[in-house]
């Protein structure tokens, strides 16, 4: 562990109560990077602060905003918060091709990224190859993911529908899918906790933000 690390951790450590600690430590056993959310577009606050909301608390620890056309806003009567507790990196510069970046940058992680559509000769999530980090991408409410985003994703996923409507509602996709691959990894052998580097750094983050709180 970082001595650095591990010095400022026990600074902030002794300004927290001991339930807060033993709370964070509880949660952080339950975080992951190896899955990751990227919403491209999405223009409704309530959905974008849903979505935040689920990702927590599925323990999905970083989530991706492009942001080309609509700028990512949250709700705080939705999100409840949930921001708070996880790494949002938003790829909103003015000009650029926000999706190509972020995809990139994505990539550049390790990830596969995984585009979300309704086709029907998308791989189904449930056959999913979970034992490589993963990515998830979702598009605006309307139209779904752009062009780019289908073209530069190593694989398209689909969610099973029965009925008429061609789409679930943005939150409640993000929902169904996080569902299923963290409860497959929740019974898998596949390495998806946070090492102990990983733990140390995100201890000591939620114990400043906690500090910093009051």
């Amino acid at each position: 562990m970082n001595q650095d690390i591990t010095s400022r951790t026990g600074d902030f450590s002794a300004l927290l109560t001991d339930e807060r600690k033993r709370r964070i430590e509880e949660v952080l056993q339950w975080r992951t990077y190896h899955v990751a959310v990227a919403l491209e577009d999405i223009y409704q606050s309530q959905n974008a602060s849903a979505v935040i909301r689920t990702c927590e608390c599925f323990g999905i620890q970083r989530v991706f905003t492009i942001e080309n056309r609509n700028p990512f806003t949250l709700n705080p009567d939705v999100v409840v918060g949930a921001d708070k507790w996880i790494d949002l990196k938003r790829f909103q510069k003015p000009g650029e091709d926000n999706t190509r970046n972020c995809i990139g940058h994505l990539k550049e992680l390790g990830y596969r990224v995984l585009a979300t559509s309704p086709d029907e000769t998308a791989t189904d999530i449930r056959e999913v190859d979970i034992t490589k980090p993963m990515a998830f991408l979702f598009g605006t409410e309307l139209s779904g993911l752009s062009p780019t985003a289908l073209s530069l994703a190593d694989e398209r996923v689909r969610l099973p529908m029965f009925g008429f409507t061609k789409s679930y509602n943005i939150s409640v996709s993000v929902t169904l899918a996080l569902a299923e691959v963290m409860g497959r990894l929740h019974e898998s052998s596949v390495k998806w906790r946070l090492d102990e580097g990983q733990l140390a750094e995100l201890r000591q983050r939620w114990y400043e933000g906690q500090v910093m709180k009051g």
